[in-house]
């Protein structure tokens, strides 16, 4: 059973699971993290794990991607990603990340990948749910091998795990060829401990890494959310610049 959603305060239509994986307030935050210090949109984006195709449509739809692969092993949220992809330059490839199929070089590789090895805790019983959590369809190192081999030279990943994983993260990136250079914390509110972090690695050389401010999803008392949450929610972002990708420092 499916639910007809909308993403990004109702702008895009978008169709997924009535249970199990549903899209998360991660992936509107990561995408928009993305797009920081950018003035022109990125060529080719692809979302590895895209589920029913949340941040490439985000990505494009806002102009910061002109077009996007969308690649996920899940048979189902890969019909639903073609689905919400209709009229929007988003290819969807139905793929394990192990054994990708021939893929165009990106200038950006994101990913909300699951969070948890399988040996880390108790695996959801319900496969869509235990296959976005726990990486029953391959280890993270899995995740950054496909990403480097998708990204062009002056590309980048970008990529969100628990704040807890965030040393083994650098460790991963490192052995796989990447280096971070800038990375973010997020907090459900001031004064609580970070529970999500979002990095961006290169290839080239290692060093340079800029650690932004804590993003507080919400105040310190209250429900809502903080102005920086809510503009990523609603697509409060900030406009791309008409013309081609822009040159990256190696």
């Amino acid at each position: 059973m499916t639910t007809r959603d909308a993403l990004l305060g109702g702008r895009i239509p978008y169709r997924q699971p009535a249970r199990g994986y549903r899209v998360a307030l991660e992936a509107p935050m990561v995408a928009r993290f993305a797009i920081d210090g950018r003035r022109r949109p990125f060529e080719h984006a692809v979302d590895l794990g895209s589920g029913p195709g949340a941040i490439a449509l985000m990505l494009t739809a806002t102009g910061w991607a002109a077009r996007a692969t969308a690649v996920e092993v899940d048979a189902t949220h890969a019909e639903l990603a073609a689905e919400n992809a209709r009229g929007q330059p988003i290819e969807v490839v139905h793929a394990d990340v192990r054994h990708l199929p021939p893929i165009a070089p990106a200038d950006l590789v994101i990913a909300n990948p699951p969070w948890f090895e399988t040996d880390q805790g108790a695996v959801a019983p319900e496969p869509s749910r235990a296959a976005a959590r726990a990486f029953v369809h391959g280890a993270l190192q899995s995740f950054l091998t496909a990403a480097r081999k998708l990204l062009g030279p002056r590309g980048r990943l970008v990529i969100t795990l628990p704040a807890s994983r965030t040393t083994e993260l650098f460790d991963a990136l490192e052995r796989s060829g990447l280096h971070p250079k800038r990375a973010r914390f997020v907090h459900p509110r001031p004064q609580r401990e970070a529970q999500v972090v979002f990095v961006e690695a290169k290839p080239g050389k290692p060093g340079g890494l800029e650690i932004g401010p804590p993003w507080c999803v919400r105040p310190e008392h209250g429900e809502s959310y903080v102005p920086e949450t809510e503009d990523a929610l609603w697509g409060r972002w900030p406009r791309a610049s008409s013309g081609t990708a822009e040159a990256e420092p190696p």
